[in-house]
Order: C-alpha cells, then structure tokens, then sequence
C-alpha cells in the first residue's frame, strides 16, 4: 500500500517536474535544469510524509466523490432552480445516488441585470447578469446547519442592433447567458462542498490521531 502511494506521488512529481523544467530553461543554466526533477520528487515526497493530499487526487477523490453522494440536494424554485439543480446532480453524481443521504443542500437564487456599454441615444448595447445563490447544507438526521454561503456568478451578453430588450435573439441571449451562469456556479458549488468535506474529514483523522497518541 505504501508503496503505491508513493509511486502515486512519484508521478505527480514527475509531471510537475516537466512543466517546471520547460519554465525554467529560459532563465536557468544546464545544471540548474537538471536539478528539477530530483528537487520535484523530492519535495512531494516530505508533503506525503506531512500528510498533504490533493482535494482530487486518485486516493483521495474516491472518498470526497462517496461523500457528495451523500448529499441530497433539494428542489430549487423556478426554472432557473431546476436548471442549477440538474447541473448540480450531473456533476456531483454522474453515476447516479448510490448512497443513503447524510447531508440536505438548499439552495435559493436570485438574478440582477445591469445594463452596459451605452449608445449615443442612450440605449445600451450589453447587459450583465449576475446569479446569486444562497448556500445552506444541514443535517438530515440532527438538523444542525453545518455550512452556510453564498457564491456569485456573472453572465454578459449582447442585446443586438437596437436594444430590444423583448425580441427573440435578446431573450435567447439571455438565457444562453443564464445557463453559463448556472454551469458556473453548479461546478462553484461542487468545490465549495468538496472542500468543506475535505476539511471535516482531515479534522477527524486528527482527532483521531490525537486520541491515539494520549
């Protein structure tokens, strides 16, 4: 086992260690450049000895992955709602639930429009839209609010011509503007509840380790 972890870390390294050697052979001398690897590999292998892992590496990505199952993300309102929702489930359960719910996801979105870009009759010729959502994950079965947030995700498109706020192509680009904001802030979320997991899950191994320790 440990071994494999080690040749995990060893590839990382190694990879690292040719995108930081074609950086530095502009600045660096020949024996400077051969130096990288070994310098590479060596300072991933004290950050495995200190505990560091990546939020998606190959070892750790299946336990985040299992945990973001375990969140049961509820109806969000309106068709923008729907649209974040079915994002959100896309991306944190691609292969479907397949775990019982330990964590319930609300969600609840707001949008502002501000126009740009101002033509001399002084209508515009640009909007920016702008999608913000209200982020609080709980407990299903304490109850207890666990992570409470807010993430922002911005959206501009252009209104044609003559600024015709109603016609089709304006309403069109809109919506198009809309679902980036959305597919934006879906994969905002995914890490923002991927991190907060993460953290939990090294703070119990912690206090694990300390309980050993004494």
């Amino acid at each position: 086992m440990l071994f494999r972890k080690n040749l995990m870390w060893l590839k990382y390294g190694v990879r690292i260690g040719k995108s930081l050697r074609f950086k530095i052979q502009l600045f660096s001398p020949f024996k400077v450049r051969k130096l990288a690897y070994p310098v590479i590999i060596s300072c991933f292998f004290l950050l495995v000895g200190c505990g560091f892992q990546p939020l998606y590496s190959p070892e750790g990505a299946g336990s985040i992955n299992e945990q973001l199952q375990a969140i049961r993300v509820d109806i969000i309102a309106d068709r923008s709602g729907q649209q974040l929702r079915n994002y959100l489930l896309d991306t944190m359960t691609p292969k479907g639930k397949k775990c019982p719910s330990v964590y319930r996801l609300k969600v609840e979105l707001s949008e502002n429009i501000r126009r740009l870009g101002f033509r001399r009759d002084n209508t515009p010729r640009h909007s920016e839209l702008t999608v913000t959502a209200d982020i609080k994950l709980t407990k299903v079965v304490e109850g207890g609010t666990v992570l409470n947030e807010t993430r922002k995700a911005v959206a501009s498109y252009s209104l044609g011509p003559k600024a015709e706020f109603g016609s089709f192509s304006a309403r069109t680009a809109q919506n198009d503007a809309r679902k980036r904001a959305l597919k934006i802030l879906s994969e905002d979320i995914k890490l923002l509840l991927a991190g907060f997991l993460s953290s939990r899950a090294m703070a119990k191994q912690g206090n694990v380790g300390d309980e050993k320790t004494f």
